[in-house]
């Protein structure tokens, strides 16, 4: 129904929008007439009701056998609507200066569980608009998202053959060369390093990526959060560290051939 659509686009609940549009086909009228045409169980009418008033669009009128209701003129819905906006535009220079932090200022946003971290890869990282550098145990993504690397792959093998520039460094482990292999086959623009077997640090249980203004960082230990940075200076200097470190890390292909034990287990 066009009207009661119309309610719910103003801000009422379905029973509300009832409630309120019986009443004002009714006139004055009892809880019991209201609930009845509205359809709705008279305790439940009652609470609307009140509710209703508080919101100042029904009126109580006492009477001698009972209280009735009359619903209030609808020019006053659009006088709420008025006030709404007008609040908001008295509100919209703080809430400005809330969101657009002070210039150099890094934001931070914080993501918690899967589908978090999935609305960052999807619609922050995958659509940047600049080389993405990437330091990742490519296993434990695997066991977080199963699907999701198998989607970047996807994504520049498919029709469109969309391929982004990338550079990766992974572990010296047979799930992360066996990946590597994969995005190398079909992208020529993805390079992948290996970090040194020799090396005591490796990338476990992280998810990293520098890309614009921006670095992403997963942690999969324990509680799953995405952490989301926008700063250009720390974003730019995290840029340098990879380059160092890219520098003295082997060529995906240089790896295996040297390691080729490294190509035994595939996922």
């Amino acid at each position: 129904m066009f009207l009661e659509k119309s309610l719910l686009d103003f801000g009422l609940s379905e029973k509300e929008a009832k409630i309120y549009l019986a009443a004002l086909e009714l006139g004055t009228d009892s809880v019991q007439n209201i609930a009845q045409k509205a359809g709705i169980k008279r305790p439940t009418a009652y609470v609307i009701i009140e509710d209703l008033i508080r919101r100042g669009l029904l009126s109580e009128k006492p009477t001698e056998r009972g209280s009735t209701y009359i619903a209030e003129d609808p020019d006053k819905l659009a006088r709420v609507v008025q006030e709404r906006q007008h609040s908001v535009k008295q509100a919209l220079p703080f809430l400005r200066a809330m969101y657009n932090v002070e210039k150099g200022k890094p934001q931070v946003r914080v993501y918690e569980g899967i589908e978090g971290m999935k609305q960052v890869y999807l619609e922050t990282v995958w659509k940047s608009k600049t080389e993405i550098l990437f330091f990742s145990s490519i296993r434990k993504i695997y066991e977080a998202l199963p699907d999701l690397l198998d989607l970047w792959i996807a994504d520049a093998t498919g029709e469109t053959n969309y391929q982004r520039q990338a550079k990766e460094f992974v572990n010296p482990d047979p799930v992360d060369i066996a990946y590597g292999q994969k995005i190398l086959a079909v992208n020529p623009r993805h390079e992948v390093r290996v970090v040194p077997p020799e090396f005591s640090q490796q990338f476990v249980g992280t998810d990293n990526a520098i890309f614009e203004d921006k670095i992403m960082m997963v942690s999969f230990a324990g509680k799953l959060f995405t952490t989301l940075i926008q700063s250009q200076v720390l974003a730019d200097t995290l840029r340098t560290l990879f380059s160092l470190a890219w520098q003295s890390a082997e060529p995906l292909d240089v790896f295996v051939r040297k390691h080729p034990e490294m190509k035994k287990e595939t996922r």
